[in-house]
This record gives C-alpha cells, sequence and structure tokens, in this order.
C-alpha cells in the first residue's frame, strides 16, 4: 500500500498566498514564489522540514536563497513532520 505524503505541495502554498491576496507567482528556478502587497514585490520560499534539526537547515537554506533573489521575502515553513517527529 502506497503511503501519501502530507506535506504541503508548492502549489498548496501558491493556493494559499492567492487566497491571502498576494498574487503569487511561481519560479522554477531561483525563489520559489515571487508576491506583491500594495504594489511591492517581495520573495517568498516555502520548505518542508521533516525533523527538528532540518528546521534549522532549510531556514538557513531559504534565507540564502532570499537573499540571493535581491528583494526582501519571508519564508513559509512546514515542520509538521518536526513536530510530530518530537512527541
Amino acid at each position: 500500500m502506497a503511503v501519501r505524503s502530507l506535506e504541503v505541495p508548492k502549489h498548496g502554498w501558491e493556493a494559499m498566498l492567492a487566497h491571502a491576496g498576494l498574487n503569487p507567482v511561481h519560479h522554477s528556478s531561483g525563489v520559489d514564489f515571487t508576491c506583491s502587497l500594495r504594489r511591492r514585490r517581495f520573495a517568498v520560499e516555502a520548505k518542508t522540514a521533516r525533523s527538528i534539526p532540518a528546521v534549522r537547515r532549510e531556514l538557513k537554506k531559504a534565507a540564502s536563497q532570499i537573499r540571493d533573489g535581491g528583494l526582501p521575502g519571508i519564508i513559509l515553513i512546514d515542520h509538521t513532520f518536526a513536530v510530530n517527529e518530537s512527541q
């Protein structure tokens, strides 16, 4: 029997950003998305951490990707697996 992943796929993040009115544009390289709010563009990196140590790694990686992109940005992190692992 196949086990289904519960992590949020990129299009799931995109739907959440769109629902928030942030007009996301998905990118295949560089940052995951660019969004706009009040005519200001910003980068969005979406990550999934599968363990507590991975949370820090993913945050550092996302911060680096945003910095390299040259826009201000935010990081979205799904840490469901990490939290469940620690219980």
